[in-house]
């Protein structure tokens, strides 16, 4: 990966790729219009436990805070 570039993984679950599809897609910019969905580190995440036989109802994601701003 390109330093500073922000690339889709190889893989993605089937799961994942229909939840994405509720909020625009992969690669869309999803309802923030400032993200790019499918390749921040939630994403990866929750993709690497749903293709290691995860079921989606028993990942969960706690609020982000940021270092910067708390």
């Amino acid at each position: 990966m390109e330093k500073g570039k922000l690339e889709l993984p190889d893989e993605i679950s089937s799961v994942l790729i229909e939840r994405a599809k509720k909020i625009g897609g992969i690669g869309s910019l999803g309802v923030t219009n400032k993200n790019t969905v499918g390749v921040c580190a939630e994403f990866r995440a929750v993709n690497r436990l749903l293709l290691n036989k995860s079921d989606i109802v028993n990942i969960r994601l706690t609020e982000a805070i940021s270092p910067r701003t708390g």
